[in-house]
C-alpha cells in the first residue's frame, strides 16, 4: 500500500466537517487517518457511513490510551468492519498492525489459556498464551492486536485483568510472567457484557454500536455493486419500490421463528434476489427471502400484502404462498402436485430417506433454500420447522441432486461440542499444506456439505454460551479454527448446513443472534390435510400391493386415496385429543402416519375371504389399534 501525505486530505475535508462539526483537528495524523479510512472503504466497495467513520476514530483513540478495548453491539452493526477498516487504514498510513484472531468460547478453556500436565508438571501453551509469546517478540514499531471475537464471561476473561490494567502483565498458572509493551492491544468484540464483572469492564475502553448505527440503504447499495451490470438498474428500481416497504412491515409484525438481527433479515431477503432480471421473479424472491423466518400466518399475510403492492394477482387466491415465477411463460404460476413414477418397496427400505412426494408444500420448501446450494451463491443456511415436518427428508433430497458433493452428517445432542465437528471433518477431509497455511479440503469430491441435525440441542454452559455454536460462528466468520497443535486450519469448499426444531420442545435451547444473523434461514411447516392425504396415498400403494397379494386390485388409486383420507382423519383427531399439555410424550407428527403405513407390512392381508368393505374396515381398526399403542 502507498503511504499518504497531508496534501492528500484536501478532498476529504467536506466529510470531516460534516462528521466532526465543531471539532478542531490539530493532529495531522488524525486527518491523514481519516483520508486513509475513506480510501480503504472505497477499495472494499463499502459505503462510508459518517457515524461509522466517527466510531473508527474513537476506536483508534481508545487503542492509543488503553491496553484493552471492547466493541459492543448487535450482530450486523459493523463491529468487525470497524476494526478491520481501521487496521487497513493504519497500514495505509505506514503503521504496521498485525492481528491474532480467536473466539475464546470456540475451544475448551485449557486449549485457550494453556494447562499443566499433572503427571509431568510440564506446561503447555494455549492459543491465547501462544499469541502472547509471539507479540512480545515483535519490534516496538510493529503494533499487534489480539482480537477476541466471542462471548465474554469470567471463566476466561478474569485471567486477563492484570493484563488490562496499568501493569500489562500476564501471569500464567506455571508462574511465568509475560510483560506486554505499549505496542500490544487486546480488542474484544461481543454483543453484550451481561456476564462480565465490573472489575473487567472498568479496565477496558468501550465502543458501543446500536441498531441505529445500521444504514440499510448503504448495505443494499454495497450488495447492488456485486450484481451483474445488466440487472443492476432494474434491481435498484424494484428495491426502491418494494424492499423498504416490505422490511418495515415485517419488522412491525416482529413474528420471527428464530431470533435474528436487522442485518440478518436484510441479508436473508437479498439472498433470493441475486441476478434477478424479471419483476415477477423479484416479487417471488423477495417473498421467499424476507418471509423465510416468519411464522406461517404472518408469511401468508405478507404474501397478500406484497402481491397487492405489486398489483399482481396470485394464481390461487386461497394459497398465495404457493406462487412461483414460471420462467418459460414469464408469468406467476401456482405449484401443483407433480405425480412421480409409482413408488416401490425398495425405495422405502434400500435408501437412506423416504421417497419424496412432490406436493406444492414440498416444492415451496425446496425452492426456499435451493438457491443457497448452487455453486455460484453457496451460503451457510439453516432449515427450521416443527418436529417431524420433513426438514431432514427434504434436505437429503436436495443434497442428492448436487453433483460431486459429499454430505457429512453430525447428529447433535446435549453433549455435542466442537470436538465432534472437528472429528467429522478429519474423517471426510484431507489436511493439506498450502501457501496460506494448513487447510481442510474434501477427500473424495469437490465439495462437502457439513450437515448439523438439531443444532439447538447442545447444552450451553452456565454463562449461556454453547461451545458448538461459538465454534460455528468462528468457522463462518473467519473460515477456520485452531487445532490441538495451536495451528490455524482453514476450510475450503465446505458448506455448513443445519436444521432445528421449533416450538420449545424439551431439551432445545435458543440460538444466539450472532449465529442466526450470519446464516440464511428457511422455515418449513407441516403439510396441510390435502397434502398429507396425497403423500400417504402414494405411500400406501406399494405397501398394499405387497400385503394384498392376489387381491391387489383393491389397492387402486381411488381406494388408497380414500384410505389415506381415513388415516389422516384419525391422525388429526388423535392429535387434538392427546396433547403435550397432558403428557410430554403425546407428540404426534406426520412421522406417526409413516409408521402406521409401514406397519401394514407386518400383517398378512391375503388370508381369508374378505370383501372390499371388510378390508378397509380392518385397516381402519388397525390404525385405531396403533393409536392406542402409541398413546
Amino acid at each position: 500500500m502507498s503511504k499518504l501525505t497531508f496534501a492528500d486530505t484536501s478532498r476529504f475535508d467536506a466529510l470531516v466537517r460534516d462528521v466532526f462539526s465543531g471539532v478542531n483537528f490539530t493532529d495531522v495524523g488524525d486527518r491523514i487517518l481519516m483520508d486513509a479510512l475513506n480510501q480503504v472503504y472505497k477499495e472494499a466497495q463499502l459505503e462510508l457511513i459518517p457515524s461509522q467513520l466517527k466510531k473508527a476514530m474513537e476506536l483508534n483513540e481508545q487503542l492509543r490510551q488503553r491496553m484493552g478495548v471492547v466493541i459492543v453491539g448487535p450482530s450486523g452493526a459493523g463491529k468487525s468492519i470497524l476494526w478491520r477498516m481501521l487496521r487497513a487504514a493504519l497500514n495505509k498510513t505506514g503503521k504496521v498492525v498485525k492481528q491474532y484472531t480467536m473466539n475464546p468460547k470456540a475451544m475448551p478453556r485449557q486449549q485457550l489459556l494453556g494447562h499443566i500436565d499433572m503427571d509431568t508438571r510440564e506446561w503447555s501453551d494455549g492459543v491465547l498464551t501462544h499469541s502472547a509469546r509471539t507479540v512480545v517478540r515483535e519490534p516496538q514499531d510493529v503494533n499487534s492486536w489480539i482480537v477476541c471475537d466471542g462471548d465474554i464471561d469470567p471463566e476466561w476473561v478474569e485471567s486477563l485483568n492484570s493484563v488490562l490494567d496499568d501493569n500489562r502483565l500476564l501471569t500464567m498458572p506455571s508462574g511465568e510472567r509475560i510483560q506486554f509493551g505499549p505496542n500490544v492491544n487486546f480488542l474484544f468484540e461481543t454483543h453484550d457484557l451481561s456476564c462480565a464483572s465490573p472489575a473487567t469492564i472498568s479496565r477496558m475502553g468501550m465502543i458501543f454500536l446500536s441498531d441505529e448505527d445500521i444504514d440499510v440503504g448503504a448495505l443494499v447499495k454495497s450488495w447492488l455493486r456485486g450484481q451483474p451490470e445488466e440487472c443492476r438498474s432494474n434491481l435498484e428500481n424494484w428495491l426502491g419500490d418494494y424492499f423498504q416497504k416490505a422490511l418495515d412491515w415485517v419488522l412491525k409484525q416482529n413474528d420471527f421463528v428464530v431470533e435474528t438481527s436487522l442485518v440478518g433479515t436484510v441479508l436473508n431477503s437479498l439472498s433470493h434476489l441475486n441476478a434477478v432480471s424479471e419483476r415477477g421473479e423479484f416479487i417471488v424472491g423477495l417473498l421467499r427471502g424476507i418471509g423465510g423466518n416468519l411464522n406461517l400466518k404472518t408469511r401468508h399475510e405478507l404474501a397478500k400484502e406484497l402481491l397487492s403492492w405489486a398489483r399482481e394477482s396470485p394464481p390461487d387466491a386461497r394459497k398465495p404462498l404457493d406462487t412461483f415465477y414460471d420462467s418459460s411463460s414469464g408469468h406467476l404460476a401456482a405449484y401443483t402436485f407433480h405425480r412421480s413414477a409409482d413408488l416401490t418397496l425398495e425405495q422405502f427400505f434400500h435408501t437412506h430417506v423416504l421417497p419424496v412426494v412432490e406436493t406444492p408444500g414440498m416444492q415451496r420448501g425446496l425452492h426456499g433454500f435451493s438457491p443457497w446450494l448452487t455453486a455460484r451463491h453457496r451460503q451457510p443456511f439453516m432449515v427450521v420447522g416443527p418436529e417431524g415436518c420433513g426438514k431432514g427428508m427434504l434436505l437429503r433430497y436436495a443434497f442428492a441432486l448436487l453433483r460431486s458433493t459429499q454430505v457429512a452428517v453430525v447428529h447433535c445432542s446435549a453433549q455435542t461440542s466442537s470436538r465432534h465437528v472437528v472429528q467429522k471433518l478429519s474423517q471426510t477431509c484431507l489436511l493439506l499444506s498450502s501457501n496460506t497455511g494448513r487447510v481442510f479440503r474434501p477427500k473424495d469430491c469437490e465439495n462437502l456439505v457439513l450437515y448439523l441435525k438439531d443444532i439447538n440441542l447442545p447444552k450451553p454452559d452456565k454463562w449461556g454460551t454453547s461451545n458448538l455454536i461459538a465454534f460455528l460462528q468462528q468457522v463462518l466468520t473467519y473460515k477456520g479454527f485452531y487445532d490441538e497443535n495451536l495451528e490455524w486450519v482453514s476450510l475450503e469448499n465446505i458448506q455448513v448446513v443445519a436444521s432445528m426444531s421449533t416450538g420449545g420442545a424439551v431439551g432445545t435451547h435458543s440460538l444466539t443472534s450472532r449465529l442466526s444473523s450470519i446464516v440464511r434461514i428457511c422455515t418449513i411447516d407441516y403439510p396441510d390435510r390435502e397434502q398429507l392425504q396425497t403423500i400417504y396415498s402414494a405411500y400406501l400403494q406399494p405397501v398394499l400391493h405387497h400385503s394384498l397379494g392376489d387381491q391387489a386390485s383393491w389397492a387402486s388409486a381411488g381406494k388408497t386415496h380414500q384410505l389415506a383420507g381415513s388415516l389422516v382423519q384419525v391422525y388429526e383427531q388423535v392429535k387434538v385429543r392427546f396433547t403435550v399439555d397432558d403428557h410430554s410424550h403425546y407428540l404426534f407428527t406426520p412421522c406417526v402416519l409413516t409408521e402406521w403405513v409401514l406397519s401394514l407390512l407386518r400383517y398378512d392381508l391375503t388370508a381369508g375371504n374378505y370383501s372390499h368393505q371388510e378390508y378397509f374396515t380392518y385397516i381402519n381398526i388397525w390404525s385405531l389399534y396403533c393409536v392406542s399403542i402409541l398413546g
